[in-house]
């Protein structure tokens, strides 16, 4: 439970993490702007998780070098591996670019804007990423069966991606996965779709859920019949999933929808 009740005062004890009278509000801490957690000018981030093994904590993220032309759209991004021995909090020090084994597996046009690594039941790391593998396009996992965060990394297709047109909301296009591992091994991600699907000028959220996050099949929980997560004229991007005892969380950025309106994080 995330809180426990105050003897004689009906006042929820909130745990790490959570404040307000239900805990129900995240408990966001104050950014140390003199001690940044990662930058490297020369290669702009892009998300990011952090996992701690061997007395170190190892944050994975998106790199992105611009290519000639506007910034989005004309990048080539990797994955990229920092290190900090001081804490969660950095500051991160760059280690490495990550690449599958064996190499040239993945394609030379980079990998989404978005890496997602979690330790799996086993021990196992697994990074999540959407990207063209043997020459195939959709949902990545990359492992490092040993967990250890320098790899190797092992490639597999867990979801290709098939564009659709005709598709209500999502024109079978997914983006900016995010997920999240149960303690059972079954896997859950969110993504966002491509912007202006089916004519409307909009990002929506969707969800894939499987049995198991290695041996699958991904399977989508929204569908045009379902319609993504928190309805069709809503704009968000950007989701991310994590897990506590009181079950899996999402923040995500929510931008104007169809009405013109907007709304905060």
């Amino acid at each position: 439970n995330s809180a426990a009740m105050l003897p004689n005062t009906f006042k929820c004890a909130c745990a790490a993490g959570w404040r307000g009278a239900a805990c129900d509000v995240l408990g966001l801490g104050i950014v140390d702007v003199t001690q940044l957690g990662y930058r490297n000018a020369s290669d702009p981030t892009w998300g990011g998780t952090v996992i701690q093994h061997g007395g170190a904590w190892h944050l994975f993220t998106a790199g992105k070098k611009p290519t000639d032309g506007p910034v989005i759209g004309s990048t080539t991004t990797r994955a990229v591996r920092a290190v900090s021995i001081t804490g969660p909090s950095g500051p991160y020090r760059f280690a490495q670019v990550l690449g599958s084994t064996p190499p040239g597996r993945l394609g030379a046009g980079g990998i989404g804007l978005r890496v997602d690594v979690h330790r799996t039941p086993n021990g196992s790391l697994a990074m999540f990423t959407v990207g063209s593998l043997d020459n195939k396009w959709g949902l990545v996992a990359l492992v490092s069966p040993v967990g250890d965060p320098a790899g190797p990394w092992l490639p597999s297709m867990l979801y290709r991606i098939r564009l659709n047109a005709s598709a209500r909301w999502d024109c079978g296009q997914l983006n900016d996965a995010t997920a999240s591992i149960g303690a059972d091994g079954a896997l859950l991600v969110a993504y966002r779709t491509q912007f202006n699907c089916a004519g409307q000028p909009l990002e929506r959220v969707g969800l894939l859920h499987s049995p198991h996050w290695a041996t699958g099949p991904l399977t989508k929980l929204t569908t045009d019949a379902t319609a993504p997560l928190f309805g069709n004229l809503n704009s968000n991007e950007d989701p991310y999933l994590w897990r506590s005892a009181r079950g899996v969380h999402m923040l995500l950025h929510t931008q104007a929808g169809a009405n013109g309106k907007g709304w905060p994080d």
